[in-house]
């Protein structure tokens, strides 16, 4: 039924025009609603700071990861400097290749997974490949733990989908294995960037900033908080109006203030020769002088508290 289904799920993307009455609506009474949240003059604001280490140029790559350890390697210091912790986010199949910076790297940041070899965990219409059956997948998720485990890290207990696509299955999957936190949600698709638990399994979107910017063709694009949106400048107002924009957001619904930022290792070394310029133009080394603007404005504009997403399971 899927593969049936699957030429006609573009359609269902609420981002169309033929979805612009009702996202235009919804962003006037979200407005409304965050106009009567007053922030104080520095708010206190949960910052996790995340990466997908993930082949470069993550699906549609020749399976390399040239930038993989170099980037693990000027993160790291980086980070320290900035007193962030973080969550990495890895390939099953790339732990055992990168034991050494890893290990390193989970003496202060927390290690989760990011699939097996970046295949689908779910179904949508920009997602290219098959998804794999449920015991394929189960598969997956075992072969990656025992990676772990050889590499001399601890079992991971937070999950990242490749594209931030998850089905229920999967989820179930995360469930039965023991994972904490799931980070999958799409939130490219809009919607609140809000908590939400099954069983024993936190949902923690990466954040969006919840004003959408509609083109001239009333699509409507929801501004990610991740390296891309950072680079090109799309925030409507800048990033830090955007990040007091989702804490009123979080305050109306009572969680507490959180900023989920996702970053992929490819994305800070210049893009190669035969890479696709229109999607990764933006990839540069001048991306690590971004990253560090971006934090000093957060540090400067908010009362910043950096912790690792699985703690926030056990502190919720």
């Amino acid at each position: 039924m899927n593969s049936i289904l699957h030429p006609f799920l573009f359609l269902f993307d609420p981002r169309l025009p033929i979805y612009f009455p009702i996202n235009l609506l919804k962003w006037h009474e979200m407005s409304s609603q965050l106009d009567t949240i007053s922030l104080p003059e520095k708010p206190g604001l949960n910052f996790y700071f995340t990466v997908d280490v993930e082949y470069d140029y993550g699906s549609g790559s020749s399976g390399r990861s040239k930038f993989v350890k170099p980037f693990l390697e000027k993160i790291r210091p980086l980070l320290s400097e900035y007193g962030i912790n973080s969550t990495f986010f890895v390939q099953g199949n790339l732990v055992e290749s990168h034991q050494e910076i890893l290990r390193k790297l989970s003496m202060d940041h927390e290690i989760g997974l990011h699939g097996y070899a970046h295949e689908p965990w779910g179904s949508s219409w920009f997602v290219k490949y098959q998804v794999p059956s449920i015991s394929e997948r189960n598969n997956l998720l075992e072969r990656s733990l025992l990676a772990f485990k050889r590499a001399g890290l601890s079992p991971p207990k937070s999950f990242r989908a490749p594209n931030m696509v998850l089905d229920e299955k999967s989820r179930s999957l995360l469930i039965k294995h023991n994972f904490q936190v799931d980070s999958s949600y799409p939130s490219y698709f809009g919607g609140n960037s809000i908590l939400t638990k099954y069983d024993n399994l936190l949902e923690v979107p990466v954040s969006v900033d919840p004003k959408p910017f509609f083109s001239r063709f009333g699509i409507a694009h929801y501004n990610v908080f991740n390296t891309y949106n950072i680079a090109t400048n799309r925030f409507i107002g800048g990033p830090v109006e955007a990040v007091k924009r989702l804490i009123r957001l979080q305050l109306f619904h009572k969680q507490k203030p959180s900023l989920v930022f996702l970053c992929h290792p490819w994305e800070f070394f210049d893009i190669e020769d035969q890479v696709d310029e229109k999607l990764f133009g933006y990839s540069s080394s001048k991306n690590f002088r971004v990253l560090e603007t971006i934090l000093t404005e957060l540090k400067k504009t908010f009362k910043l508290t950096s912790i690792s997403l699985s703690k926030l399971n056990s502190s919720d």
